[in-house]
């Protein structure tokens, strides 16, 4: 689905915030980017290879268009 629709961010985004700038500084964007990211890696961390856990690497995204 990321290769899809803006490289993987989600439709409400433009439905939320229509003005929004995606992938730069807007405040919005950064508002929203913040909270998913927290999210994110509040659920990662424990699995994380220097906590124990399986994963060892962490790509956000590979490429911008």
């Amino acid at each position: 689905m990321n290769l899809l629709f803006q490289g993987g961010i989600p439709y409400w985004i433009l439905g939320k915030y229509p003005n929004i700038k995606l992938r730069t500084t807007d405040k919005d964007f950064i508002q929203e980017t913040r909270i998913w990211m927290n999210k994110l890696f509040s659920r990662l961390t424990p699995l994380l290879f220097g906590n124990g856990g399986p994963i060892i690497l962490v790509q956000v995204t590979f490429f911008l268009t």
